[in-house]
């Protein structure tokens, strides 16, 4: 009886530790992804924030996502006018692959589509210039088949069944 009670205990702490594995932090100098791991055919919401100095994007092949399966892509030139400035305290955000198009000037051996479609890391380089040089800006996002969202109340679940087992077992101990 003791060992499935070990048994038990164990399961549930690996799976915990599984359920509860912390996530990255996907803000990089500038610039943050809303989420770091989205679902197949999602988007995600690229922000590029002037801090002390404005930044300028000369053209939209200085801000690219390359995508996993080799494709490129950059900003649609309808959306933006290039070159584009942020002024200090702003932001320009950026929804992948919505406001994005196939670079053409760029091959790779992708399927010619801007998607979030291909399982993989999402890779968002952006170079900029400011009135004191120029600045690269670089954050991942990842698509997975399996996205579980996260929520409080996982966290308390998590916790709540670690201390009901603990209770368990030492109540089973001291019957024996």
């Amino acid at each position: 009886m003791a060992r499935i009670t070990y048994l038990a205990i164990a399961a549930i702490l690996a799976m915990s530790a599984v359920i509860a594995q912390p996530t990255k932090s996907y803000a990089v100098e500038g610039i943050a992804v809303n989420d770091g791991v989205i679902s197949v055919g999602n988007t995600v919401k690229i922000k590029l924030v002037a801090g002390d100095y404005p930044l300028t994007i000369p053209n939209q092949r200085w801000y690219k996502v390359y995508e996993p399966d080799g494709d490129r892509c950059v900003p649609n030139d309808a959306l933006i006018s290039f070159p584009y400035t942020i002024t200090v305290g702003n932001s320009l955000t950026l929804t992948y692959p919505t406001h994005f198009e196939l670079d053409t000037t760029y091959s790779n051996g992708g399927d010619l589509q801007c998607t979030t479609n291909v399982t993989g890391e999402y890779e968002v380089d952006v170079d900029a210039r400011t009135t004191i040089g120029s600045v690269n800006y670089k954050v991942d996002f990842d698509v997975s088949f399996f996205v579980v969202p996260q929520s409080p109340i996982g966290a308390v679940a998590i916790v709540g069944s670690s201390i009901a087992a603990l209770g368990a077992f030492m109540a089973f101990k001291r019957r024996n």
